[in-house]
């Protein structure tokens, strides 16, 4: 499905909600109604399981949080909460404005650029050195270099369709893409061993989740540290990069928005704490608005383990349903001018999880949603104040599959005009 978004629109105009739909992995229910969402987002964990169970394995690990059910997803997500909340938050502020500098710092004026790009090299490097603490250039350089190979080798027809897994001899290139993750297992393999074997303290993550225990007092393997990394590291840039693109690609099309608040930030002082910026009730809301416009993970199928009864249709067990966030963000009975960039909606409206859900919902929400919410909020306010950045035409940019996640088509071209003093 190349454009799921269109895809969805057209389904919902023409057989309402829900609506079924037949795939090549079995039948599917999808609704965006926020009942319908309460009811999937609150039913028992154990009323679902995977569809498609081994799709994300091969990018993520088998025991990624994203591919494990049941007790053993609780019990792992309850170990990495913490990781992501309360005093930990701080300590990142810093971090993602001198990583936001540093990249910016390197444009060269009047060169075009791909903001997809530079945000990407920005929050890639970010999600690095807040795993692993500080790394001298060279080996976060590799790292960044080779978990990129990896995402643009993990091809979205192979992850979802187990036939075209084939290594024709190592040519093929599903096996390319193995090679790369063998790589990557090999260097997570090194990190955790000498991690481990230091016994240092440290704010990073990879050390918090050694140091974490669960509730029988047992650690993480190194086979279960490698997998939650591996996802934290993917998952943990790939999808903001996509947002931040979008969010500097609406603000140039709307002036007054990007004027205002570029005003609200620059009352608070020349160089505002990353805390402070993260407390600005406008730029939150143009965050959260850039969101719903372009929910960079457009569905969530999970298969039905068990009877289950949807906005009063009954669904045996064995097919699919799915929160179609792209239909719930658009929904018009939910929003005003749904296909509208107005980021004032959320200023004196709060709309519930069944009707805005950026980071998913129920007992899958993402871990590292508030993470991804500050390092958002810093990087567009240090590069929106310090840094001229302008688009390079006028023309309309749609949204298109990046692997596994839907994106800017074309990255979204800008070019540096011009810097503030500092």
């Amino acid at each position: 499905m190349k454009d799921p978004y269109a895809f969805y629109q057209h389904l919902r105009e023409r057989y309402g909600d829900p609506v079924m739909i037949p795939t090549m992995n079995g039948t599917l229910v999808a609704t965006g109604d926020p009942d319908g969402i309460r009811e999937i987002f609150s039913a028992r964990p154990d009323t679902f399981g995977h569809w498609g169970a081994d799709a994300l394995t091969p990018l993520l690990g088998e025991q990624s949080l994203l591919c494990v059910e049941g007790a053993v997803h609780m019990s792992r997500r309850k170990l990495m909460m913490p990781v992501f909340h309360g005093e930990q938050m701080h300590a990142y502020g810093g971090l993602f404005k001198s990583i936001t500098r540093r990249h910016a710092d390197a444009l060269e004026e009047g060169k075009p650029f791909l903001m997809q790009d530079l945000a990407a090299w920005i929050t890639l490097d970010a999600i690095i050195q807040a795993i692993f603490g500080v790394l001298d250039p060279a080996a976060s350089s590799r790292w960044a270099s080779l978990l990129r190979e990896l995402i643009d080798r993990a091809s979205p027809a192979a992850i979802f369709f187990r036939i075209l897994r084939q290594e024709l001899g190592g040519i093929s290139p599903w096996a390319k893409f193995l090679a790369v993750r063998a790589e990557v297992d090999a260097m997570m393999a090194t990190m955790i061993a000498e991690r481990r074997q230091s016994g240092l303290g440290g704010q990073d993550i990879l050390t918090m989740l050694i140091q974490a225990r669960f509730d029988d007092d047992t650690v993480m393997t190194d086979g279960e540290l490698r997998d939650q990394l591996t996802t934290l590291l993917v998952a943990g840039h790939e999808t903001t990069s996509s947002v931040l693109a979008w969010g500097f690609y609406w603000l140039e099309k709307h002036p007054d928005v990007r004027a205002t608040l570029v005003d609200g930030i620059r009352a608070l002082g020349p160089d505002p704490e990353p805390m402070a910026l993260s407390r600005l009730p406008f730029l939150d809301a143009v965050c959260n608005e850039t969101m719903r416009l372009n929910p960079i993970v457009p569905d969530v199928a999970r298969q039905l383990l068990k009877p289950f009864s949807l906005k009063g249709y009954e669904l045996p067990a064995g097919i699919a349903v799915a929160v179609s966030t792209i239909l719930a963000h658009t929904n018009p009975e939910t929003y005003v001018d749904p296909m509208a960039f107005k980021p004032e909606r959320f200023l004196n409206h709060t709309f519930s999880p069944f009707e805005f859900m950026p980071f998913g919902g129920g007992s899958r929400r993402c871990v590292g949603a508030a993470f991804a919410m500050y390092e958002m909020k810093t990087v567009i306010a240090t590069l929106l104040c310090e840094y001229d950045l302008r688009l390079t035409s006028d023309r309309e940019v749609v949204a298109a599959r990046r692997n596994i996640t839907m994106g800017p088509k074309g990255g979204v071209e800008m070019v540096l005009a011009g810097r503030a003093a500092r």
